[in-house]
């Protein structure tokens, strides 16, 4: 782009009819680019997939929106790359389209967005329904794998208890099919979900027209709490509200499957407590409480749409934690398999 004008700008130099009194100089040139590049890196691009006014620059209601009368194409996302054409072209075009189904009154945008987070998380669970399953019997193994680390009490120290530990582990997963390192393909995939996501989210121009509670779900929660001309706003108040419910869910789906371990847990490790297990319990709770306080942050920078997600997120998790456990048991305790 730049080239191009500056391209256009020698030519007007060296035009015999128009002379160096029509033409920028190198000075201005340079003010000029750097102006229009500060500006440029503070909006975003958009999609849309009807003709409209969408957007807002400030609080003049006649400086408010901006008019598309563009559709954003599937090969518009696909020359920008196989994760916008695959991924985020897909959740930024239901968003619109819920959008405008349901009405551009910002309930029908709130209504989109936690209709994606179903769908989203829906084929999430369909894509890693083995590896979930897995983690969720891991959790039910733990009498198991705590009667095997009391066997091996000087795993920490001994490398042959250590070994023959570990044997025992990987026997007693292969019994009853679990995939010890499944949680990593969950975490392979989480990653480019949460891309997909982000910026399907974020380019939905949707989002960025109406008003929930006085919050646009484009609006960032850190820029409305950290703006004090808004308070005592109903905006403040409401974006507020949002990070503490999505902190508040963020927290409860993490300890949820951590609770039901150790409530299946709690006689056996007060028999007896292997230092091993300790360190390694205390190594999973960290990386947990690091990847929430992580999400939890990120809500409070990125748009509060991205928030409305993850608290609709946290929920669908903690219901999906709940029905495994109660299939899982009904198919009956699976420590209990392994004294038979």
């Amino acid at each position: 782009y730049w080239s191009n004008i500056n391209s256009w700008n020698n030519e007007i130099s060296e035009s015999k009819n128009l002379g160096d009194g029509y033409n920028m100089g190198s000075d201005y040139f340079s003010l000029y680019k750097s102006a229009m590049n500060t500006k440029v890196s503070t909006l975003k691009s958009c999609f849309t997939i009807d003709d409209g006014f969408y957007g807002h620059l400030n609080d003049d209601p006649l400086r408010d929106t901006v008019q598309f009368t563009n559709k954003t194409k599937w090969s518009d996302a696909w020359s920008h790359g196989w994760i916008e054409g695959l991924l985020v072209y897909p959740v930024a075009y239901m968003t619109e389209y819920f959008s405008h189904t349901f009405g551009m009154n910002g309930w029908g945008q709130i209504s989109a967005v936690l209709l994606v987070t179903v769908i989203v998380r829906g084929l999430f669970m369909l894509i890693s329904f083995k590896s979930t399953l897995s983690q969720q019997k891991m959790q039910y193994l733990q009498p198991e794998i705590a009667k095997l680390q009391e066997k091996y009490p000087n795993s920490n120290t001994n490398q042959y208890e250590k070994q023959r530990l570990a044997q025992a582990q990987m026997n007693l997963y292969k019994r009853y099919k679990i995939h010890p390192f499944g949680s990593i393909l969950i975490m392979i995939v989480q990653f480019p979900v949460f891309i997909a996501v982000w910026n399907g989210l974020s380019a939905a121009a949707s989002l960025s027209r109406d008003a929930v509670l006085g919050l646009r779900l484009s609006d960032t929660i850190s820029s409305v709490l950290f703006n004090l001309s808004n308070w005592p706003g109903l905006q403040c108040w409401t974006a507020l509200i949002l990070i503490v419910l999505m902190s508040a869910t963020q927290i409860l789906s993490m300890q949820l499957p951590q609770w039901l371990s150790k409530k299946r847990t709690k006689n056996v490790t007060k028999m007896y407590k292997n230092p091993a297990a300790n360190s390694s319990q205390k190594q999973m709770k960290i990386v947990s409480w690091v990847m929430t306080i992580f999400i939890i942050i990120m809500g409070f920078t990125l748009p509060a749409a991205m928030g409305v997600y993850w608290f609709a997120g946290a929920l669908f998790s903690m219901i999906q934690t709940v029905i495994m456990h109660f299939i899982l048991q009904k198919k009956g305790d699976l420590s209990k398999k392994g004294d038979k």
